[in-house]
């Protein structure tokens, strides 16, 4: 009975295990066999190896019972008369010097025997060779055999390998409602509309209309994609599933595909809810592209299955897909078409409107002056996104903190126990442009030289009508740069003229000038590279992408950009090769004209004697505001020598279309 149970018990190896083990056992039987026969052999016979002199001296002694003539290599066997060890043979190995040997030589020492037997096997070499390529056959066997079954569900480590890496946000963890969100009022508001049809679909059914299947969200890193999907997830109140799009990814062809079919089928179980596909670029490039080319590559599975899985849904399932990127020039057109993605909802860096609504936002919880401007701040932070504006506030509390614990923690007229307007400035400047290096340590010359650089640049800047308006300079290190001129863009400004573009190049070679003004032509420094580079990019742009050169007209000289929102562009100009050397010379009279216009205002004698004055300041104070710098330049008395030759479209906007 006990026998019988015993057989009824299932087997704890599996078939494939038995294999395995059956292999093995396999593979420790030959080896034994192998192990056993050359111990044997190494017991039957002694071999040496010994000159030739030596070889015939013993044959003429007679030592050899018989000889074995192989080619050029003769071999001697000589049985020990020893009866204790009658079954050792020892075999003297030696090779002709002079070639082949000849049968009369050694038929007078005793028996010659002509074969060719092979000489002996080293047998433990030949297991490990065998074991070697048996070891690598079988890793490529099991590679094999793991990739063609990568999908079969039976198996349990495919079955993890294929489980969705989708998580499930808990609702009361980092919960988000619009009351978060900032900056995007447009892309908020077709994000409500969403909210509703997962409120209330029936109100939206009456009329026709059903759930879009999806939405894109694209936009630069850092503007709020992810942080308005959960918004939405928290306003409808439904579960919110968030995955990367990188996690789709495998080097077991179908694990993608198969991750796929998992996440949906688990979304489906928590309907009505929200999937949220980060970075959704790695996962829907388009097919046949770069490392993807073929239409057996996993990435290309992977993006089927997932484009087949959102044709798939049945009608009011309450799931909604949101996606975000910032390449949505490289997805796939499949994706983004009406029935999958529906909309494109573009996130972009805020307005200064939406940068005083997200500074109200992340210091609603902070100590703030209440009479702190928060749209003066706004203003001096163009371009910045909401990521760079939370990091700004966290700065401004810590600045503040820093600053009221240096004074010993006792609150004052000049140390509040709250944040105000001067840390935020203090805190944008760090973030922008790195910390102040107030520790080093800078000579008179070098001090001179910086002072000299950014007053020029700030002294164009206040000189000319269309460029932008001059916050602050700075002779204080910060981050690469020995000094800085801070210049505010016009507010509400959306598009640059022409005259904005030659005003910017104007004031960006004008540090180069000052240089050259203190210390001569021959005495300038690497300090104006970055302002090259700046004049050089716009200079171009202004001849290859804008159509502002009267010689090449208003034609495209370089292909796409295709980097979406990463701020990354193609650069490279296209055409023949006069065109291209046309595209250069057109850029070099662009900038040189910039020059020789900014070399002649700040040389003229009543012009250098502002910018002296403003130099001196300078050194004395370090920094000085926009303000500070036009009372003390009398900004009327300034000369212009172009102000009569300038074009009059050059100053004037073009009319509205």
């Amino acid at each position: 009975m006990a026998d019988d149970e015993k057989e009824g018990k299932p087997s704890k190896f599996s078939p494939r295990k038995k294999k395995i083990l059956a292999g093995l056992a396999a593979a420790g039987a030959v080896a034994g066999v192998f192990a056993l026969s050359a111990s044997q052999e190494e017991q039957q016979q002694t071999i040496n190896q010994i000159s030739w002199s030596q070889f015939v001296d013993n044959a003429e002694e007679g030592k050899y019972s018989r000889f074995i003539i192989q080619g050029e290599n003769v071999t001697g066997v000589l049985s020990d008369t020893n009866s204790s060890s009658d079954k050792i043979t020892q075999i003297m190995k030696s090779r002709a010097p002079s070639g082949e040997i000849a049968y009369s030589d050694i038929n007078p020492y005793g028996d010659v025997i002509i074969s060719e037997v092979k000489e002996p096997t080293d047998f433990f070499e030949l297991f490990f060779r065998i074991a070697i390529i048996g070891a690598i056959g079988f890793m490529i066997f099991s590679f094999i055999r793991n990739r063609k079954k990568a999908s079969n569900t039976n198996d349990p480590f495919q079955n993890q390998m294929a489980k969705s890496k989708a998580k499930l946000v808990e609702e009361h963890h980092d919960k988000k409602t619009f009351a978060d969100v900032a900056g995007n009022e447009e892309a908020k508001f077709e994000m409500q509309q969403m909210v509703n049809l997962l409120k209330d679909p029936d109100t939206y059914a009456q009329f026709g209309g059903t759930i879009p299947k999806g939405a894109l969200l694209v936009g630069p890193p850092g503007t709020g994609k992810t942080l308005m999907a959960k918004s939405v997830a928290g306003e409808a109140g439904v579960p919110f599933f968030t995955v990367s799009g990188s996690e789709f990814t495998e080097m077991f062809v179908g694990v993608g595909a198969a991750r796929v079919r998992d996440m949906f089928e688990e979304v489906k179980k928590n309907a009505p809810c929200i999937l949220f596909i980060d970075e959704i670029d790695a996962l829907a490039k388009k097919r046949g592209s770069g490392a993807s080319m073929g239409n057996s590559s996993e990435s290309d599975q992977t993006l089927n299955q997932l484009l087949v899985e959102m044709d798939g849904f049945e009608k009011d399932t309450g799931v909604v897909i949101l996606a975000a990127t910032n390449r949505p020039d490289v997805l796939d057109p499949a994706i983004k078409r009406p029935g999958r993605l529906d909309r494109q909802i573009v996130v972009d860096a805020p307005d200064v409107n939406g940068r005083v609504n997200i500074l109200r936002i992340h210091t609603r919880n902070k100590p703030i002056d209440p009479n702190i401007n928060f749209r003066n701040i706004a203003r001096g932070i163009p371009g910045m996104t909401g990521a760079d504006i939370a990091s700004m506030a966290n700065e401004a509390a810590l600045i503040a903190a820093e600053r009221y614990k240096a004074a010993g923690g006792k609150q004052s007229q000049f140390n509040p126990n709250y944040i105000t307007e001067i840390d935020f400035i203090e805190a944008k400047d760090k973030v922008s442009m790195g910390p102040a290096r107030k520790s080093m340590v800078m000579s008179r010359p070098e001090l001179e030289n910086t002072a000299y650089h950014e007053a020029c640049h700030a002294f164009m800047a206040l000189h000319e009508p269309h460029a932008d308006t001059l916050e602050k300079l700075t002779i204080v290190p910060r981050g690469m740069a020995l000094g800085v001129a801070f210049f505010l863009p016009e507010e509400g400004g959306l598009r640059n003229t022409k005259a904005q573009f030659i005003a910017q190049l104007r004031v960006a070679v004008a540090g180069r000038i000052g240089e050259e003004i203190l210390n001569g032509q021959y005495m300038i420094t690497p300090g104006a590279a970055g302002d090259i580079q700046q004049a050089t990019n716009i200079a171009r742009k202004m001849v290859t992408e804008w159509g502002m050169s009267d010689k090449l007209g208003m034609v495209r000289y370089t292909g796409a950009s295709g980097a979406g929102y990463l701020g990354h562009e193609n650069g490279m100009a296209t055409g023949s090769q006069a065109t291209l050397d046309l595209i250069d010379q057109e850029v070099k009279n662009l900038v040189d004209e910039a020059y020789s216009y900014s070399k002649k205002v700040l040389t003229d004698p009543k012009n250098l004697e502002q910018i002296k004055k403003l130099v001196d300041e300078l050194l004395v104070k370090e920094t000085i505001d926009g303000r500070e710098a036009r009372e003390m330049l009398d900004i009327n008395t300034l000369t212009d020598p172009y102000s009569a030759s300038m074009e009059p479209s050059l100053i004037h906007r073009a009319p509205s279309i």
